[in-house]
């Protein structure tokens, strides 16, 4: 039986990290791009939809979605460019920081209050 040496050991322990990163980002991808039916899927597991109320779900719940998709995401990722650019700084300012990680700038702070509400709906209501 051979044992690995150092720089072997030490390249196959950087390709397991880096296999394991990717990994990661991958899933986070994939189940984003899948919540179509994991949400729907989830939900199951704490209540009982009828056929009528998963029927009125699905057109809401994909409404939601590319709303997220085309008015969240951007923010998000502008937030976190400049957040990045603030960590890049050899000295970061503090109220830079400070006001970068208010609530009011949050990416997700009035996000849903800013949108309108969906129509009444008389297929849950009882």
């Amino acid at each position: 039986m051979t044992v690995l040496r150092w720089p072997a050991a030490k390249s196959l322990l950087l390709l397991l990290c880096l296999s394991l990163l990717v990994t990661a980002c991958s899933r986070l991808g994939l189940a984003y791009r899948n919540l179509d039916w994991l949400v729907p899927w989830r939900l199951n597991d704490y209540l009982n939809l009828n056929s009528q109320q998963q029927a009125w779900l699905k057109p809401r719940l994909q409404t939601h979605l590319q709303w997220h998709c085309s008015a969240e995401l951007p923010r998000y990722i502008d937030w976190l460019h400049t957040t990045e650019s603030i960590l890049k700084q050899p000295q970061p300012d503090s109220s830079q920081l400070l006001e970068q990680f208010s609530p009011s700038l949050m990416p997700r702070s009035n996000a849903l209050a800013s949108r309108s509400p969906l129509p009444p709906s008389n297929c849950c209501r009882a």
